[in-house]
């Protein structure tokens, strides 16, 4: 370049000086770093020798610094989504708690009957293709029982535990309401 001007300095070693236009720089971990130019900075952090963890950090720090509007936006929309979900847990803990007990139930009933229907009718078996008739016709019957029994482990321990549930739900609300 013509306007850049080279100077020899001899100080222990020899080394040349190059004249080059200056850039606003931020001070960090005693050095200077190009502020607002990236690609400046990622050019520094790549002739630079640093550990790389460092160059992560510096690099995260600048993106960070340079989007800090959208991390507020993010904080902002979490803060908003988390007392969202409070007052959904709120006011409708106890639909869905019994909610999902209700769809257990269902599903441990359909599957025990889809199971032994398909035990009756082996164009509906999906044993079939993997044993023999008979065999694939004992293991949709076995699966059906095995359902049937955790329906009847499940259905009995629910009842046992209605006091505990009602509990569970009441603490949760109570939570909800010190929370908020």
């Amino acid at each position: 370049d013509a306007g850049r001007q080279s100077q020899e300095v001899m100080i222990g070693m020899r080394r040349n000086l190059t004249m080059k236009p200056a850039y606003s720089s931020v001070e960090a971990l005693g050095y200077c770093f190009p502020h607002e130019n990236l690609v400046l900075l990622q050019k520094v952090m790549e002739r630079t020798h640093v550990s790389s963890l460092a160059k992560q950090v510096v690099l995260a720090g600048q993106g960070a610094v340079e989007s800090w509007q959208f991390l507020v936006i993010v904080a902002i929309a979490c803060i908003v989504i988390g007392y969202g979900f409070l007052f959904i847990i709120w006011y409708s803990f106890d639909k869905l708690m019994y909610g999902l007990i209700v769809g257990a139930h269902l599903l441990l009933v359909a599957s025990s009957l889809a199971f032994l229907y398909a035990g009756f009718h082996p164009e509906h078996n999906v044993f079939r293709n993997y044993f023999s008739e008979p065999v694939s016709r004992l293991s949709a019957w076995a699966c059906s029982g095995l359902a049937f029994s955790v329906w009847g482990l499940f259905a009995a321990l629910c009842c046992y535990n209605r006091d505990a549930m009602a509990v569970t739900i009441d603490s949760v609300k109570a939570t909800c309401e010190v929370i908020s």
